[in-house]
C-alpha cells in the first residue's frame, strides 16, 4: 500500500494515518504499509506528537527514508543522522551541501536564514535591511549566523523551506522555527530591535541566575564577589551579556566610591552597546548607574539644607538637595516626596529636574518595585492632570 501524503493538513495527515492502520489491520495483512511524506518542516514548524511519531522526510534534499507503520519508529534523537559541528563565520551562504551543518549550529547558536535573489540593482530600502543584518551578525557573532539563502540557485532547499516571498527571514533556534517575516521589509531600527528581543528572550534566563546572585552579594557589601559575577558576563558569548556585565562594574565601582571608573565603564556600554539600551533590566541598571552618579558628586550638608526647608518650604532648590539626600540614604518615599513636592509648586523647574529625578530613581527600582510602581502613578496623575 502506496499512499502520497504531500501537502495535506496536519488533522487530515492524522486521520489518513489512522485511517491507513484500521484498513491494514482489517485485510489481515502483515507487511507494513509505507507512508511517503512531504519535504519535512516538522522540525521548523509546529508538528503535532502524533504525526511526528509516524514519519521522518523522504525530502530529496533535507534526507530520504521510508518508514513501516505498525513498527516501533526511531526516537527523534536516533531519527536525525549525527552531523559532526562546524564553525560558521558570521555570514555565510546556505546551500544544500552545508544545510544539515547549519542547521546542527542553531543548537546553540540564532540562525537567521535570509532568502534573496541577486541583482544587479537592490532597491535603498531592502539594501539597509541587509547590511543590517550582516552588521548585526558580525558584532554578534558568538551567537549567531546569517545564513543567505539564493533561491535562484538552491531552488529544492528553498522549496523545502517553504519560501513563497521576498525578503523572508527564518529565525531558528535548537533547530525550531522561532519567527517568520515574510514579504516584509524591515528598517533597520525595526530590524535591530526584532533581533535583539529575540536573541534576549532566548538568553534571559541563563543572565538572570547570574545577575541575581551578583545583586544578592552587592547588597550585602560583598562587592570582590559581586564583581567576580559580572565579570563572568565579560567572558560569555550570550548575546548582551557584556552590557550587563559592565553595568554591574560600574555599580561595584560607585560602591566603592570610584566615580571615574564607573563613568568611564557607563560610556562603554552607552556607545559600543546602544542595541542593548532599550532592555528592561539594562535601563534599571543604566539608572541606578546615573542616580548613583549624580549622588556621590554632590556634597550635601543636611542639617544645612533641613534648616533652608523650615525657614522657607518653597525654597525649590533645598528640596531637591534634600530629595537627593533621602535617596543617598535609601530612603525612596522621603525622597520622593519632595521631587513631588516642587513638581506641584513648579514643575519645570530647573528643566524639569525633579521629574527626571524619579524617572531615573523610579527606573532604577524596577518595574515590580511596589514604591516605584506607586509613585510613576502619582507622577503620571500629577503631571497629566
Amino acid at each position: 500500500s502506496f499512499v502520497s501524503l504531500g501537502g495535506v493538513a496536519q488533522k487530515t495527515c492524522q486521520n489518513n494515518i489512522k485511517m491507513l492502520l484500521r484498513v491494514s489491520k482489517s485485510l489481515g495483512r502483515r507487511e507494513p504499509c509505507l507512508l511517503r511524506v512531504a519535504p519535512r518542516t516538522a522540525r521548523y514548524t509546529q508538528t503535532t506528537p502524533t504525526v511526528q511519531r509516524h514519519f521522518i522526510s523522504t525530502s530529496p534534499v533535507l534526507r530520504s527514508e521510508f518508514v513501516e507503520v505498525g513498527k516501533e519508529q526511531p526516537t527523534e534523537a536516533s531519527a536525525v543522522p549525527h552531523t559532526e559541528e562546524v564553525s560558521f563565520p558570521p555570514v555565510v551562504e546556505l546551500t544544500v551541501t552545508n544545510w544539515n551543518q547549519i542547521f546542527q549550529a542553531s543548537v546553540k547558536k540564532l540562525v537567521v536564514v535570509e532568502a534573496y535573489i541577486p541583482a544587479k540593482t537592490t532597491p535603498p530600502e531592502l539594501k539597509v535591511m541587509n547590511d543590517t543584518l550582516a552588521k548585526f551578525a558580525q558584532d554578534n557573532k558568538e551567537g549567531f549566523i546569517l545564513a543567505r539563502l539564493n533561491v535562484s540557485q538552491e531552488e529544492a532547499l528553498t522549496a523545502d523551506l517553504r519560501i513563497q516571498k521576498l525578503p523572508t527571514m527564518l529565525v531558528l533556534y535548537k533547530q525550531q522555527v522561532l519567527n517568520v517575516v515574510a514579504g516584509q521589509i524591515l528598517s533597520e531600527s525595526s530590524m535591530i530591535k526584532f533581533l535583539s528581543q529575540t536573541l534576549s528572550a532566548i538568553h534571559a534566563p541563563e543572565i538572570a541566575k547570574i545577575l541575581e546572585a551578583a545583586e544578592e552579594q552587592l547588597s550585602s557589601n560583598n562587592v570582590t564577589e559581586a564583581a567576580k559575577l559580572y565579570n563572568q558576563l565579560l567572558t560569555t558569548s550570550i548575546f548582551k551579556a557584556e552590557a550587563f556585565g559592565l553595568c554591574g562594574l560600574a555599580l561595584c565601582a560607585l560602591e566603592e566610591g570610584n566615580i571615574d571608573v564607573a563613568s568611564q565603564l557607563y560610556n562603554t556600554v552607552k556607545s559600543k552597546y546602544e542595541y542593548a539600551l532599550e532592555a528592561p533590566k539594562i535601563k534599571q541598571m543604566t539608572a541606578s548607574i546615573e542616580l548613583k552618579i549624580q549622588q556621590k558628586n554632590s556634597n550635601i550638608d543636611v542639617e544645612s539644607i533641613k534648616r533652608r526647608v523650615e525657614e522657607n518650604p518653597k525654597d525649590l532648590e533645598a528640596l531637591y538637595d534634600l530629595g537627593v539626600y533621602y535617596s543617598q540614604m535609601g530612603q525612596h518615599e522621603e525622597a520622593y516626596e519632595q521631587m513631588f513636592k516642587i513638581i506641584v509648586a513648579d514643575r519645570y523647574w530647573n528643566e524639569q529636574a525633579a521629574k527626571e529625578f524619579l524617572l531615573k530613581s523610579i527606573g532604577s527600582l524596577g518595574n515590580d518595585n511596589e514604591i516605584a510602581i506607586k509613585a510613576r502613578r502619582r507622577l503620571n496623575n500629577l503631571w497629566f492632570n
